[in-house]
């Protein structure tokens, strides 16, 4: 499929470092380029790109509309206010016209009345971000939050320990160095099972998201005799910004055991390494009981921008979630 990809120039990636200066790993542009999907730039009557925005087309499960995912929106904030919102304005109807049903994850509260004045409902119980804090005092301080929580962190990682009741034979799993076609009916028979809706895993879709550019992914699966019955990925990744190091899970598929027996791995692995100070996880809300049954008993609602559908369940490999540190 051809996309339209406005080219990016210098002062498309200074715009980037002086206005998402939290994210410093996007103003080299390699991310950006490595994007499948649309990629629109707005420019003042000067030529001077003062907005950007990508929309990532997804494949989803079920009778859903296939979704455009509005990313990496970087505004001019030197702009008046007014003139923001109608660069916005002016992005959404590019995105609208692509034909994608278009949705939003990772809403923030200052563009939370944005998407409202355009008519997309925002769902506040649709996802949850799950976390395991390591090390209580450096994660709160790299969070902001008061160390004085730690206590409670420490006391509620001994109630729920992520051994608790999980299987722990490990001659199942081996790395995955590459996804193969032929599982791709396994990965839509799980999450046709699981969830209401789903963002498709394909060979070929993983292998395009393990291509990212500087990052270092783990890959692994759980196999039984038929083959691979979960797989999860996850990297080690630091806030640049917050000096924060966490282990993210960025995406786990499979049935309920193997994907509790390869998450505890995950766990463990973390655990191990004295840098890391907690493991983070993006998913449904529904799935409170299985990540606080993992030892993953942190959570905090995430914030989705998406127009009437069945409940997505989406992870850090969906959108561009992943893409920032």
């Amino acid at each position: 499929m051809k996309y339209t990809r406005d080219t990016i120039t210098p002062d498309v990636l200074s715009l980037i470092a002086d206005n998402a200066p939290r994210h410093p790993e996007l103003a080299d542009g390699k991310i950006i380029e490595w994007q499948h999907g649309y990629r629109f730039i707005h420019r003042n009557k000067k030529g001077k790109a003062v907005g950007l925005l990508c929309v990532l087309p997804q494949e989803l499960t079920g009778p859903e509309n296939d979704t455009g995912w509005l990313t990496t929106l970087i505004l001019d904030m030197s702009l008046p206010r007014e003139e923001r919102r109608k660069v916005f304005r002016m992005f959404y109807e590019r995105a609208v016209a692509t034909g994608l049903t278009i949705s939003a994850v990772g809403v923030v509260e200052a563009i939370i009345r944005t998407y409202k004045r355009l008519g997309m409902p925002v769902r506040y119980d649709w996802l949850n971000m799950y976390c395991r804090i390591l090390r209580p005092i450096k994660f709160l301080r790299g969070q902001g939050k008061t160390p004085l929580l730690a206590p409670v962190i420490i006391a509620g990682n001994a109630v729920f320990r992520p051994e608790s009741g999980v299987p722990k034979p490990t001659k199942q799993i081996q790395k995955i160095v590459k996804f193969e076609p032929e599982w791709d009916a396994t990965w839509r028979l799980i999450l046709t099972a699981q969830h209401l809706a789903s963002g498709v895993r394909t060979a070929e879709y993983l292998n395009y998201k393990l291509s990212q550019p500087n990052r270092d992914y783990q890959c692994l699966g759980w196999f039984n005799g038929k083959g691979p019955g979960a797989y999860i990925i996850y990297r080690l990744a630091k806030h640049n910004v917050d000096d924060l190091w966490v282990m993210k899970i960025c995406d786990l598929v499979g049935e309920e055991d193997a994907k509790s027996a390869l998450l505890n791995h995950a766990i463990a692995h973390a655990t191990n390494n004295t840098d890391v100070y907690g493991v983070v996880a993006l998913g449904a809300s529904y799935d409170k009981a299985f990540y606080r049954k993992n030892g993953m008993w942190v959570s905090r609602k995430y914030i989705i921008a998406t127009p009437p559908r069945r409940k997505l369940n989406v992870t850090f490999f969906d959108s561009d979630l992943d893409n920032l540190w």
